[in-house]
Order: structure tokens, then sequence, then C-alpha cells
């Protein structure tokens, strides 16, 4: 999936477990991350933290645990070469569930300018996927 004016593709990340260990790994091999926050960040998010792009729009980073989560499958050595942390915008986006009520969810994605990927693209082409 790209958007028109993207040469890189974009990975879909499964709804289940977003994490800093996975995304850095696909941005390492210049994949670009779509998907939608986990539900127990989305409860806890702060819509003031981050810089305000738009109103439906901010940049936010995700900071690398100090220590290796337990399960991790990166060696101690992988794991100290992820980067400290990682820049990645939200776009808020309104939705329908199936009993007709209104939503909303978060879609993150590493690509961070406004002007050349516009979240309503972006919006769409999630929908499109899920």
């Amino acid at each position: 999936m790209m958007p028109a004016n993207q040469q890189h593709p974009i990975c879909p990340e499964p709804d289940d477990h977003p994490n800093i260990q996975r995304n850095s790994l696909l941005l390492e091999k210049d994949a670009n991350i779509l998907m939608r926050l986990q539900q127990a960040r989305h409860r806890k998010l702060d819509w003031r933290r981050g810089k305000k792009i738009s109103p439906i729009e901010r940049l936010v980073t995700w900071k690398k645990p100090v220590q290796q989560p337990p399960g991790s499958e990166l060696s101690q050595e992988q794991w100290d070469c992820l980067p400290c942390e990682i820049t990645l915008r939200y776009i808020k986006m309104g939705y329908e569930n199936r009993a007709g009520e209104k939503q909303m969810l978060v879609v993150v994605i590493n690509l961070l300018d406004p002007e050349k990927y516009s979240a309503l693209e972006l919006g769409g082409l999630y929908a499109e996927r899920w």
C-alpha cells in the first residue's frame, strides 16, 4: 500500500501490540508504519502532549524502555542498537461501529509531513486496509 506520492511501502501493523521494537526495525528497512493506536494506550492518551499539527494531528515521541521487555525476540546487542526514541504522527479519525455508534480511533504513522501526506488520505488508506 502506498499513498500517491510515497516511494516506500507502508506496512500495516496488527492492532494487537504496536511497539517501539517492531516499529524501529521496520523503519530501519525503509518501510513506513500505519497502525491503530492500541486501545490501552488510546485510553491513556493525553491529546495535549506532543506538537500540534492540526486539531486532529499531533507529532509524538515514543521512547525505548530502559530494560528490554520479557519475550523480546532481539538479542541484547540488537536491543541496544535500537534508537532511543522515534517520532510518530497521530491522526484522530471518526468512524461508525457495527452498532451504528460514532466512535473515535487514533491512527499512528511515521510519515510526518502533513503537507505531503494528508491526514484524510492516510485515514482513508487505513480504512481501506481494515
